[in-house]
C-alpha cells in the first residue's frame, strides 16, 4: 500500500512534464520554437502565436494557457520570430511588420498541429498577439473553411488589409478598454470583416493584468465553445 501514493506522484509529475513540452516547427528554411500542452480529453486546440519571443517564459502567457487548458482546450505556443531574429532588436522590429511572412509561419504552426495524431482532428482556433495578430487573420483568409475561429489581441489587426473581407471563420478582436490608442486599428479591422465577428473590451489598462487575463481566458473558452459546441473537459 505504501507504493501507491508514490506511483500517483510519479504519474502526476509525468503529466506536468507533458503539459508543456518544447517543440520545434519547420517553417521554410527556419525553425520556430514553441511548446505543446494537451489536457485530458481536449475538445479543441488553440494555436497561440506570439511575436515577442517570450511566450513560453512569460508567466502571464502561461497563466492564460493554463486557464484555456482548464476549459478543456489544448494549447500550442508558436514564437513566429526565430531565436536568432529575436537576438537582433532592430531586425525583429522590422520583421514584426512583415505580416505575410508571419502569416506563413502561423500556417507552419497550423500544419504542424494537423500532423499530430492527438491534435489533428480537433477544431482549431488561432490566437495571435502583437504582430502575430494580423498574421493570424491573413492565415485565416487563406484557410477559410479549416478553422473554428480566430482571436486577436493586437493594436493593428487592420494590417491584414483586404484579406479581412475573405475570412469566413468567426473572429473576436480583443483589447483593454483603457487602451484607447488601440481602438482605431481594431475598429477599422472590425468594419472590414464580413463574417461572424465581435469586439471584446476588457476592463483595465492592459490585457496583461491578472484580472484582465482571467476575463480574456473566459471569453476565449466561451468563444470556442460557441463555435464548436464543446463542453468543459472532465
Amino acid at each position: 500500500m505504501s507504493e501507491l501514493p508514490r506511483d500517483r506522484t510519479e504519474v502526476a509529475a509525468f503529466h506536468d512534464l507533458a503539459v508543456e513540452r518544447p517543440i520545434a516547427i519547420p517553417a521554410g528554411s527556419a525553425y520556430l520554437t514553441g511548446s505543446v500542452a494537451v489536457p485530458p480529453a481536449p475538445s479543441a486546440v488553440v494555436l497561440i502565436a506570439n511575436d515577442s519571443g517570450c511566450s513560453r517564459q512569460c508567466e502571464g502567457e502561461r497563466d492564460l494557457a493554463r486557464a484555456l487548458r482548464g476549459g478543456g482546450l489544448a494549447t500550442v505556443f508558436v514564437d513566429v520570430l526565430t531565436p536568432v531574429e529575436q537576438a537582433w532588436p532592430d531586425a525583429a522590429a522590422l520583421l514584426r511588420q512583415e505580416v505575410e511572412l508571419l502569416a506563413k509561419r502561423v500556417e507552419a504552426g497550423r500544419a504542424w498541429i494537423r500532423g499530430q495524431p492527438r491534435l489533428s482532428t480537433l477544431p482549431l482556433v488561432l490566437l495571435g498577439s502583437g504582430g502575430a495578430g494580423p498574421a493570424c487573420l491573413l492565415a485565416a483568409a487563406a484557410r477559410p473553411r479549416q478553422l473554428a475561429g480566430v482571436v486577436v489581441r493586437s493594436p493593428r489587426p487592420d494590417l491584414a488589409g483586404m484579406a479581412l473581407g475573405r475570412i469566413e471563420a468567426p473572429v473576436m478582436l480583443c483589447m483593454a478598454d483603457g487602451q484607447a490608442a488601440n481602438l482605431p486599428g481594431n475598429r477599422a479591422a472590425f468594419d472590414h470583416l464580413d463574417c461572424v465577428r465581435s469586439l471584446l473590451l476588457v476592463p483595465g489598462r492592459s490585457l496583461d493584468a491578472p484580472q484582465a487575463r482571467e476575463q480574456l481566458a473566459d471569453a476565449i473558452v466561451a468563444f470556442t465553445r460557441s463555435r464548436v459546441g464543446i463542453r468543459r473537459a472532465a
